[in-house]
């Protein structure tokens, strides 16, 4: 490319017929030649007007389709007259925040014990095998910060785990909570 480039350049100026150049003059006289604007003088602007447009229908879009709120706001929440009726509301709303908390704790140690077992017998042979391949890599790139943080992460969780593990031993069968 190189080559032809020179080659190309030492070639004579190709002659130009002289009544090309008085055409040229005249035009530029007369103002008949337009300057060309920029491409992106014209692109830019049409391309603002197309992002508002789709950030619009957008906009618009999301609105239409998003589902109707159905939490009451403050002006819609039912105010106590007196400070009974303010504390047997504050009770409903105990007793249900309660119901909701059990609800959520029926869900802990739902499994027999030989499942938990099973479970964190799992879980300590994955921790091990992270621990395993974190030190492998730490001797490759024993100054990268994520693999550092790694082996740490998994060391804190299987020292976490071994813990409960050794305190749950100690309490009766129906309580493993791992």
């Amino acid at each position: 490319m190189r080559e032809l480039a020179a080659g190309l350049r030492g070639l004579p100026e190709p002659p130009v017929p002289p009544a090309i150049w008085t055409g040229v003059v005249r035009r530029l006289a007369e103002g008949q030649v337009a300057m060309r604007r920029p491409r992106f003088a014209v692109r830019a602007p049409l391309q603002a007007a197309a992002a508002v447009v789709l950030l619009l229908g957008g906009f618009t879009a999301g609105r239409l389709t998003a589902p109707e709120r159905s939490l009451p706001s403050l002006a819609q929440a039912e105010r106590p007259g007196t400070l009974d009726a303010a504390l047997r509301q504050v009770e409903r709303t105990g007793d249900a925040y309660r119901q909701a908390v059990s609800h959520l704790q029926s869900f802990e140690g739902r499994g027999a014990p030989q499942q938990d077992a099973r479970l964190v017998a799992e879980r300590l042979a994955a921790l091990d095998v992270l621990v395993g391949a974190s030190r492998a890599a730490l001797e490759v790139v024993p100054e990268d910060p994520v693999v550092n943080g790694y082996l740490y992460a998994a060391m804190q969780e299987r020292q976490r785990l071994v813990a409960s593990l050794a305190s749950a031993r100690a309490e009766p069968a129906s309580v493993y909570r791992w």
